[in-house]
């Protein structure tokens, strides 16, 4: 028995483990916004909603200019303190760039993140924020994990307060979290999550 948990917990750290646990989150939020928000708007009312209300906070703006240059300075001066975080800055810089504009992209395109003719409000452009917690791996990766899930549990919260529909906060957690997870992939060796 205990040899299975230890099996299970082992599968968890590799990509297989991870590429399992984002396929069936996304698979739980097909299931939730299938039966939980029924109602769809076209993809036109959707896209019109989100460009009368805007996409991006300025505050992410600025977080993510912030991001993109500690990233070039890394690159453009190797050998900083900031080379031990070379790939978490260079993938939080991307993310800063893809997730927001994957969100928007999608939110515009499709009527599944925007229901009952609610507008998608701006809080997808924050999720990028998600990529904080690749700064503990791979050395400290329970550290990791704490950070995703606080980061994950305040987005959440937040989406929920907000007057966007609690599945645009889910699709929009899901996309930042593959992204991150892709651009990650792209950037460590197979067994950095081992």
């Amino acid at each position: 028995m205990r040899a299975t948990m230890l099996a299970k917990l082992k599968l968890l750290k590799t990509s297989k483990g991870i590429d399992s646990i984002l396929m069936l989150s996304g698979v739980v939020i097909v299931w939730i916004t299938t039966f939980f928000y029924p109602h769809h708007i076209p993809p036109k009312a959707a896209a019109q909603a989100v460009l009368a209300h805007g996409q991006w906070q300025p505050d992410a703006i600025w977080l993510a200019l912030l991001a993109i240059a500690l990233a070039v300075f890394e690159v453009l001066r190797p050998g900083t303190l900031l080379s031990r975080y070379r790939t978490a800055l260079r993938i939080l810089a991307l993310a800063s760039i893809l997730v927001p504009l994957a969100i928007y992209l999608l939110s515009i395109s499709t009527d599944v993140m925007c229901h009952a003719g609610m507008a998608c409000p701006d809080i997808g452009s924050c999720w990028w924020l998600l990529g904080l917690c690749l700064f503990w791996l791979p050395a400290q990766p329970r550290m990791a994990t704490l950070a995703a899930g606080v980061i994950l549990l305040c987005g959440l919260l937040l989406g929920m307060r907000s007057s966007q529909p609690f599945s645009y906060t889910l699709w929009s957690a899901w996309i930042a979290a593959y992204i991150l997870y892709l651009l990650y992939r792209c950037h460590t060796p197979d067994d950095a999550l081992a």
